[in-house]
C-alpha cells in the first residue's frame, strides 16, 4: 500500500549562515547546492548587503530556483553602504556589527521560520 504523502516526514531544514566575507559565502553557496540536491530544505541567510553582491554579479536567484525547499534570507550588518570591507581593522569592526546589528535580526528571523 502506498504511504499517503501527507503522513510522511518533511525534509531537514538546514539554516546556512556564513560569516559574511566573500570567501566564506562561496563556500557555504557550494555546500547549500548539494544539500538542496539531497531535497533539504534550505535557507541561505546573508546580509543585505553580500545578498545584493551576489545577485548583481552572478545569476544566483535564478540559479537557485530549480531546488523546492531553498530559499534565500537577509538581515541587516548594521553598516553603512559606502563601509570599508577591506582591511585588517575590517573585522574587529564586524565583529562588533555581528553582534549588536545582525544578532536581533537573526534571532526574530529564527523565531519567525517555518520549520
Amino acid at each position: 500500500m502506498e504511504k499517503d504523502r501527507s503522513s510522511q516526514t518533511p525534509p531537514p531544514h538546514v539554516l546556512v549562515f556564513p560569516f559574511p566575507l566573500q570567501g566564506h559565502i562561496n563556500s557555504m553557496i557550494k555546500l547549500s547546492e548539494l544539500l538542496a540536491l539531497a531535497s533539504f530544505k534550505l535557507t541561505f541567510l546573508n546580509s543585505h548587503y553580500n545578498h545584493e553582491h551576489l545577485v548583481k554579479f552572478n545569476n544566483i536567484a535564478t540559479h537557485f530556483e530549480r531546488y523546492q525547499g531553498f530559499e534565500f534570507k537577509t538581515i541587516t550588518n548594521g553598516l553603512p553602504l559606502d563601509y570599508p570591507r577591506s582591511g585588517n581593522w575590517f573585522l574587529d569592526m564586524y565583529e562588533e556589527a555581528l553582534e549588536l546589528k545582525m544578532e536581533p535580526g537573526l534571532r526574530e528571523m529564527l523565531e519567525n521560520i517555518y520549520w
